[in-house]
């Protein structure tokens, strides 16, 4: 299970599950972005895992354009 940020159509940004060549929308589950998915804890993955099995909200890869998963980080860490 891959967390990205996407792009479908004229549709604004929505966080969602990366399956394979298969995108599951995580909007449909009040989930505005990637970031607040993560903050939701284990809830959060149990849902994402009953979508999926379910098969329900799947995009395909090639119909839409990844964003970078977390648009906006509220931190960033460097080590040099």
């Amino acid at each position: 299970m891959k967390l990205v940020t996407f792009v479908h159509g004229g549709s604004a940004a929505r966080a969602g599950v990366l399956i394979d060549e298969t995108i599951f929308d995580l909007s449909a589950d009040g989930f505005g972005s990637t970031l607040e998915f993560l903050e939701a804890g284990n809830a959060a993955v149990a849902k994402a895992k009953a979508r999926v099995e379910a098969g329900v909200g799947g995009i395909a890869l090639s119909q839409v354009r990844l964003l970078s998963p977390i648009p906006r980080p509220p931190r960033v860490f460097g080590i040099g």
